[in-house]
Formats: C-alpha cells, sequence, structure tokens
C-alpha cells in the first residue's frame, strides 16, 4: 500500500525558507543579463548552415534536431545556431514576475513584467485570428512541420496565463484585453475534432493532432479568461474540451500524451499542465466531474513520477532522463495544494542541490552515463523561475 502525500515526504517549508528567495535572485540575474537570449533544445533549424544545404525532408530535419538536443556538448556555436529569445520563455518569465511582485511586494518585478508584455505584444504571430504566439525557430516532428512564427495553442496559452496573472496584480484591462484575443485565436484559428459533447483543439492552424495537454491548457485559458471577464459564453465549449481529455484519461488517473500510435507514453511534467488546466477550469465552474479527474490525476501524479528524496522521473516508468522542466513543473503545481505542499518541498530542495549550476543557471537533463549541463533559456531558466517563484508566492500565502 502506498503511503499518502503527507506521511510520504517531509513537512513543507515555512514561508521564510532563506534559501528560495536567494536562488530565485541568482537566476533572474543570470536571465536578465543575457537579455532572455539563448540556446533551446529543438532549435537546431536556426543553423545559418541550413540556408547553404537545406534538409530535404522531414526524417533528416528530426534527426538534425535531435542531434543538437541529445548532444551533452553544446555544438551551436560551431553549426552557426545564435541565441534567440523565445516567446514562450517570455511569457514564463511574465508570470515569474507577476509571482515575484505577489511574494515581496516590490514594484521592480512589475516593471520588469511590464517589459516582457509589451515584448510580448511586439513580438506575436501575424495573420491569425485574435492574438497568437509561436517558437522562434522552425520544428518538426513525427506528426507536422511547424515553420518559426506558426502560432500554437500551447505557447498561445502559457502566454495568455502570463497576461491573466498580470491583470490579476495590475487590474489594468489592457492585459485582460490580451487574454481574451488569445481566447478568440484558439476559437477561431485552431482546427476542432468534434464528437457529440466532446472537443479536441489542434495543436497549430496546420494539423489535426489530438494531444491532451494542448487541448487542455486551450481549454484553460479560455476557462480563466471567461472567469475574470464575467462571462458565460464559452461555457459549452470549454466543458466539451475538458470531457474529451477526462475521457481520455485511463483508470489509473494517467494520460497517454496523446491518441496516436507513436505518442502513447506517459511523463511528468505533461501530466501536470493537465492538472493545472483542470484546476482553471474548476476555478470558472464548479464540477463533481472535473474535481473527480484531478482527485484521481494527482494522486497518480504525486505517487508515480517522484522518488522519495524528491527525484523527478520523466516517465511514469523508468527514471532517466531527469530533465529540468519536470521538478520545475512539479514545484509550481504541487506548492498550491495543501496535501502535496510537504511533496513540493522536498523536490523543490532536490531541484535546487542537484541541478542548480555555479553561477545561478540550471543545467538540462542528468542522464544515466552522463550530464548535459547546457543553460537552456526557455526549456530550463525560463520554468526554473516560473516553477521557484510559484513555489515562493505559494509558500508565502499559504504558510
Amino acid at each position: 500500500m502506498r503511503a499518502s502525500p503527507t506521511t510520504r515526504f517531509i513537512r513543507s517549508a515555512s514561508a521564510s525558507d532563506p534559501s528560495v528567495l536567494p536562488a530565485i535572485l541568482d537566476l533572474e540575474k543570470w536571465v536578465s543579463e543575457r537579455g532572455y537570449r539563448g540556446y533551446d533544445p529543438y532549435d537546431g533549424m536556426r543553423s545559418r548552415l541550413l540556408k547553404i544545404v537545406p534538409l530535404p525532408g522531414k526524417y533528416p530535419k528530426i534527426a538534425w534536431i535531435q542531434f543538437f538536443k541529445k548532444c551533452p556538448v553544446n555544438l551551436r556555436p560551431l553549426f552557426l545556431i545564435p541565441k534567440g529569445i523565445n516567446p514562450k520563455g517570455m511569457g514564463l518569465f511574465l508570470s515569474s514576475y507577476v509571482n515575484l511582485h505577489r511574494a515581496t511586494g516590490e514594484q521592480r518585478w512589475l516593471d520588469k513584467a511590464g517589459f516582457i508584455a509589451d515584448w510580448l505584444l511586439n513580438n506575436s504571430s501575424s495573420g491569425y485570428s485574435g492574438r497568437s504566439w509561436g517558437y522562434n525557430f522552425d520544428w518538426q516532428s513525427r506528426a507536422f512541420f511547424v515553420p518559426a512564427g506558426m502560432p500554437t495553442i500551447v505557447n498561445t496559452s502559457f502566454i495568455g496565463h502570463g497576461f491573466l496573472d498580470f491583470y490579476e496584480v495590475t487590474q489594468d484591462k489592457r492585459w485582460l484585453d490580451v487574454g481574451i484575443q488569445a481566447c478568440e485565436f484558439i476559437l477561431a484559428g485552431l482546427n476542432r475534432f468534434e464528437d457529440g459533447q466532446r472537443l479536441c483543439f489542434s495543436y497549430t492552424p496546420l494539423d489535426h493532432t489530438k494531444v491532451h495537454n494542448a487541448n487542455l491548457l486551450g481549454a484553460s485559458l479560455i476557462a480563466r479568461t471567461a472567469r475574470l471577464s464575467d462571462t458565460r459564453d464559452w461555457d459549452d465549449t470549454i466543458d466539451r474540451a475538458a470531457r474529451y481529455s477526462i475521457e481520455h484519461q485511463r483508470a489509473d488517473g494517467s494520460w497517454l500524451y496523446a491518441d496516436s500510435d507513436y505518442q502513447n507514453w506517459i511523463d511528468s511534467f505533461h501530466t501536470g499542465f493537465n492538472l493545472m488546466s483542470l484546476r482553471h477550469i474548476m476555478d470558472h465552474r464548479k464540477s463533481d466531474y472535473v474535481m473527480r479527474s484531478i482527485t484521481l490525476g494527482d494522486k497518480y501524479y504525486a505517487e508515480n513520477f517522484f522518488l522519495k528524496d524528491g527525484t523527478p522521473k520523466y516517465y511514469h516508468d523508468r527514471l532517466y532522463p531527469i530533465d529540468v522542466h519536470s521538478p520545475a513543473m512539479a514545484v509550481r503545481y504541487f506548492s498550491g495544494i495543501d496535501i502535496y505542499r510537504g511533496l513540493a518541498t522536498t523536490i523543490y530542495r532536490w531541484m535546487t542541490a542537484n541541478m542548480r549550476a555555479g553561477d545561478g543557471s540550471f543545467i538540462f537533463q542528468i542522464n544515466k552515463r552522463f550530464t548535459t549541463r547546457i543553460p537552456y533559456m526557455r526549456w530550463g531558466q525560463a520554468w526554473a523561475l516560473y516553477g521557484l517563484t510559484s513555489y515562493l508566492s505559494n509558500m508565502e500565502q499559504h504558510g
């Protein structure tokens, strides 16, 4: 029999845990000194060499991207891959600065949030309904090719939530309006799979894939925007999208990544995305149906992706790779839930002890035979800052 979350993990840190804020400030200094510019695990297609010798087809592109992602040594300068500013990373930085303001009350963090918000407004995708954001690099998956700037539901949702965070602390309606515009893209700019009482949004305007975290993230932004703008116009769409992914939740509380034969893994941080999104949907409109899904999913997430000392697993059935995304999402999520706050502290302490570099940045992955120490900006630093500032804000609020 598994131990309960409150007995299996140590008690949560107090709001005055002296290690949290210094780690955050070191990391924030690191990213701001670099102007939020850096490398990304998936940025191989930004190589200037490809303008001379283009890659012929899907699988060479996938191999090229995976080579740079999996290589423990950063060869990007050799292959003329420049550093860049990633819109999704900027959305996470926006939320992080709001979290810092919530925890400290300091105006400087709102000033930085305003800078990030202006950058995002000036760097949104063009030619689509509402307002949306993509990546700053071409990206090829087995399912489809996404050119740089092509908006995705995931990027747009996280960035939209960043603007809603900013609205909540400033009450400046400009930022709520951006959230509304992001919802307009999700509602009108994407493909849909519809089946009776169920609906699933596509990942981009180009594809027809059915990815659960993407679908729920989109629904979560619509639900949160509807709550903050006091509208019920989107309730049916929110309910149908939630139902689609809840009906695909397995009996043990887990979700496969997507509805396709080659995307049938179960991983840590996408599970967290699903649950975070469902909680936003619950905040808009209470539902026993949604709450049952959350309770079941929370238990699975807590009991299957972490060792007793807080070591985060990427997949439910194996340890490696240990990826910075996993603990960052976990401390963001669990620190906001009473019975799991001890787990959040255990993971936080493991993360800062094992994945934090001497300069305050965070490394990418720990594998069985090697460690990749490349400090990726969006994947590593933005997520670490978002996770740690969420942890700080939640601990200050509930400590």
